[in-house]
């Protein structure tokens, strides 16, 4: 078994992970033409130039398997949990 990763560590170690290197012509006029297309400068959006994660799921490759891990919300006390995984999404409105 491999031992654990801490995630944090591996965040952009891969090119593939960084899309703007990936991409570099794309540029912040995307941003623009939004707002333009859509006729309202009041409304702020921004397109990304590659597609985005909603969720991400940690844990096991086994779903039959459990995973043990800490976690801290916000510098909050670290509690020790026992499931199948963790779902991290993002809000939405």
């Amino acid at each position: 078994m491999d031992d654990p990763v801490e995630l944090h560590n591996q965040q952009l170690l891969h090119p593939e992970y960084r899309y703007l290197d990936l991409e570099p012509h794309l540029d912040i006029k995307r941003t623009d033409e939004a707002v333009k297309k859509s006729g309202n400068s009041n409304i702020k959006s921004r397109v990304l130039p590659v597609r985005a994660l909603n969720e991400v799921f940690v844990g096991e490759s086994l779903s039959s398997r459990v995973s043990y891990y800490e976690i801290a919300v916000d510098k909050g006390p670290r509690t020790k949990l026992k499931s199948s995984g963790l779902t991290i999404s993002t809000g939405t409105e």
